[in-house]
This record gives C-alpha cells, structure tokens and sequence, in this order.
C-alpha cells in the first residue's frame, strides 16, 4: 500500500511517501531493496520534471534488455569503456557531480548524476539531449537477471525520439549480446 500526503510549508511542498505492506521475510529482501531504489529514481526525475519541463510532453523510451553474466558484471561493463565511460571510468562520480562522458553509444554525454547505487541503480540528465533523464537500473526477477533502461525525454520531435529508441536498442544489444535460445 501507498500513501502520500501533500503538505504546504510556506513558499515549498512537502511530499511525504509511505509504502506498507511489505512482508518481513528474506524472500521479500530484494524487493523491498529494489522497490527502494525504484522511488529514489521516481522522486529524482519527478523533481527533475518540476523543476526543468513543466508542463512539457514527455516521451518515454523503455527498454528491458535480458542480461546472462551478474549483476556485478553488467554494472562494470555499463559504466566501464565498454559502455558509457570509453573515455574512463564513472567510479569518481558521486550524485550532484557533473561530467561529459565520452561513450561507445553514438554520441557523447553531458550528464548530471543524480542517483547511483552500485551495483544497480544509475540516473542521471542528459544536458545534451535536451536536459533528458537517463535511469539504468539492474533486477532479479523470477531467477532471470534485467537491465532496465528508461529515457525521458522532453519537446523533442516524436521522429528524433524514433531515432533515439533504435540507437539506445542496438547500443544495449551490442553492450549485452544474448545468444538465440539462451536465459538470463
């Protein structure tokens, strides 16, 4: 169960999240874990919205990409010179840093990190696609190993963001090819 509850405190809004229900059993670990991280991201990229695109129309390109090494392995392929840092590593930024990552996708980042929880989570904005949001996010589900990727993107022309899910796809398929037959 979810409750919110709006408060004013003069000129600011408060935003006051509960999630019950929850059972407190080890088999409920990694979901109350990743449930966890999952309202960071939501929360990062509702004020992110609010604060940026307004009343803007967004577009969501969702991706979920079946991986066959673990979690730990994926993370380090992600943010390694195979994947987002070709020009380095991201193991120095914290959330709030700033950078321009040189990438093995077909163009290069200037990112905002605002949530990071290795070996899972990573969101970030992207100032150079129109102040977008990136969130990265790596889940168990029923034995099979995911990555999600999920792009916001905010006034961009519905053609570009065509453009945009075919080249995040075959970015991801060539970071994490997966055999024909094979599980994750």
């Amino acid at each position: 169960m979810e409750e919110y509850l709006l408060e004013s405190r003069g000129e600011v809004t408060v935003l006051r999240l509960v999630q019950s229900g929850i059972p407190a059993s080890a088999d409920w670990d990694d979901f109350y874990e990743d449930t966890g991280r999952g309202w960071k991201v939501f929360l990062a990229g509702l004020k992110h919205y609010l604060e940026k695109h307004l009343g803007q129309a967004r577009d969501t390109i969702l991706l979920m990409h079946p991986i066959t090494i673990t979690i730990e392995e994926g993370w380090q392929k992600l943010v390694g010179p195979d994947g987002l840092a070709a020009g380095g590593g991201l193991d120095e930024l914290e959330v709030g840093s700033r950078a321009s990552l040189t990438t093995t996708f077909s163009q290069n980042l200037d990112v905002e990190v605002l949530v990071r929880e290795p070996p899972n989570t990573l969101a970030m904005t992207l100032d150079n696609l129109e102040d977008s949001l990136l969130a990265l996010d790596f889940e168990r589900i029923g034995g099979k190993t995911f990555l999600y990727a999920n792009l916001s993107t905010f006034g961009l022309d519905p053609s570009q963001v065509g453009e945009l899910r075919i080249q995040w796809k075959e970015w991801i398929d060539r970071l994490f090819p997966v055999r024909k037959g094979a599980t994750a």
